[in-house]
């Protein structure tokens, strides 16, 4: 028991410092505001003409509605302490010179994609909703792929056990990408393997981010990985941009990478309740999928732009895979094809995951099937939900039955209450947590790491999988199908009756929800 507190004492110790210089800072703003109460009359006119010579640039920019209700919100309940708080944190200025770093290596790496126009405009002769979808990622830099094989897993454990297996036959590299990493089984196991491939000769490179695994992986674990030739970066270290909030943004991605020939993404984690082990929320649902061949090599290239972002070398040609002979059907079309792709918040101008959300829920025109976690979406998302199942389409949402954190299963809630009442029908999986963010139509799919909230969307580098495969459709079909039976619908009525104590929390939280 003392050599596990002794693993996590420093941790702790760091982010209590990070914590105390947080909160000396705003003690520090809210004492100047008492202490010049005292010239009330001359600090009111001149906080007037601050907040509108800060604020009104705000409203009128182009950013998200939530956003500047937020610090709108701030602004109100902490006069001057909020004003700022916002210079400090909430204007643009702040951080651009990061972002810019960060999506300047993201470019170089998109720069390297195998871009194949004629594959996207073979999609726009059979089905032209689909060719949206395809030309709006290629034109972000993220192209369409040939895949020699997709396969799906409906939940974690069996994607861990595959992805183990395919690790043992590396025999170049193995690269791999977590929002949390954390003691246990699953770890260890990977660690097993990684350590063995590693004496081996394989390279082994891993990215995880610092805030989503603070207290869960211990200083000894990272140690030992490091110590027998493990390449690891700690994305963003909170301690490094506590001052300008960009410890707000982190890593979400999930990749798992090996020799470029084999490539994982999905909702898990290298955690054990992602493989419903001791898992604290009920039955864990989470999923991955997996891809063959040319496609992985997307995946690869998106590690690689983390990973030069975060300070580290990429030498972008020693992973450029051979060319392989284009492998086709006997009628001459491609058998599989995706489109990878990544998304982050040093690119928000362009938002590559939540248009893409939007463009399928835009295009379809008999399903929109959507599981996620979270359902904290933004008004043009709602919008576009909304739309879709007053003119006809079948919209079902499915959200976990037992949450993992109670303030944010109370805002999603909230969310319900607008979409339940224009005919999308919402189902709360009644087993557990159900983690995995699945959206697909009539023609597509999308399966990845992000969720239907502004985390997600605004602030987290995320990354998804796009694809216009009938078959995986099929299995996604069936697998959704099948939750559904373990899942209790919502009512409107129902919801309309929430506990008043539930209404006073949703109401209170919702002006923050952009931090959801």
């Amino acid at each position: 028991m003392i050599k596990r507190i002794h693993r996590y004492l420093r941790q702790f110790v760091r982010y209590a410092i990070i914590l105390a210089l947080v909160v000396a800072q705003i003690f520090l703003v809210f004492y100047l505001a008492v202490y010049l109460r005292q010239h009330s009359l001359y600090i009111y006119i001149a906080v007037e003409v601050i907040s509108l010579l800060i604020f009104l640039p705000m409203i009128s920019d182009n950013r998200n509605a939530s956003y500047k209700l937020y610090w709108l919100t701030v602004a109100l309940l902490l006069p001057v302490t909020g004003q700022v708080m916002y210079v400090l944190w909430g204007m643009r200025r702040v951080n651009r010179r990061e972002h810019a770093r960060i999506q300047s290596h993201i470019d170089e790496a998109c720069s390297r994609q195998i871009f194949r126009q004629e594959l996207v405009e073979d999609i726009k002769k059979q089905n032209k909703a689909a060719w949206k979808i395809s030309n709006f990622l290629y034109h972000q830099g993220y192209p369409l792929y040939r895949a020699e094989g997709m396969e799906y897993f409906p939940l974690g454990e069996e994607a861990f056990k595959d992805m183990l297996q395919e690790m043992e036959k590396a025999q170049k590299f193995i690269l791999m990408s977590f929002f949390t990493i954390r003691d246990g089984e699953v770890l260890g196991r990977i660690c097993e393997v990684i350590e063995r491939k590693v004496k081996s000769g394989v390279e082994v490179k891993l990215i995880y981010d610092d805030a989503g695994s603070v207290f869960q992986v211990s200083d000894t674990t990272v140690h030992e990985l490091t110590s027998v030739g493990v390449e690891i970066v700690k994305f963003n270290p909170v301690e490094n941009g506590f001052n300008r909030f960009f410890f707000n943004h982190r890593t979400h991605q999930k990749i798992v990478d090996i020799d470029g020939r084999v490539a994982y993404t999905g909702g898990i984690n290298a955690s054990d309740r992602y493989a419903n082990i001791n898992s604290p929320f009920g039955h864990w649902k989470d999923v991955a999928i997996k891809v063959r061949g040319e496609a992985a090599y997307s995946f690869t290239l998106i590690f690689l732009g983390m990973w030069a972002a975060s300070g580290k070398e990429a030498d972008y040609d020693k992973y450029r895979p051979e060319p392989e002979e284009r492998r086709e059907s006997e009628d001459g079309r491609v058998v599989k094809l995706c489109q990878p792709f990544a998304d982050g918040p040093s690119k928000n101008k362009v938002n590559n995951a939540l248009d893409s959300y939007r463009l399928m829920v835009h295009e379809a025109t008999e399903r929109v099937y959507i599981t996620t976690p979270y359902l904290i979406v933004d008004d043009t998302l709602r919008d576009a939900l909304i739309l879709a199942a007053q003119s006809g389409v079948e919209v079902k949402i499915i959200t976990p039955g037992i949450p993992d954190k109670k303030r944010v299963k109370l805002i999603t809630e909230y969310h319900y209450g607008e979409l339940l009442r224009h005919g999308v029908e919402i189902y709360e999986y009644t087993p557990g947590f159900i983690h995995q963010k699945v959206v697909f139509n009539e023609f597509s799919s999308l399966i990845g790491t992000i969720n239907m909230d502004f985390r997600s969307f605004y602030l987290h580098y995320e990354m998804g999988v796009w694809s216009p495969d009938k078959e995986l459709l099929e299995i996604l079909r069936k697998d959704f199908e099948e939750t559904l039976l373990k899942c209790r619908k919502i009512t409107y009525d129902e919801w309309m009756k929430r506990p008043v104590t539930d209404k006073l929390g949703q109401y209170l939280l919702y002006p923050f929800r952009c931090q959801f």
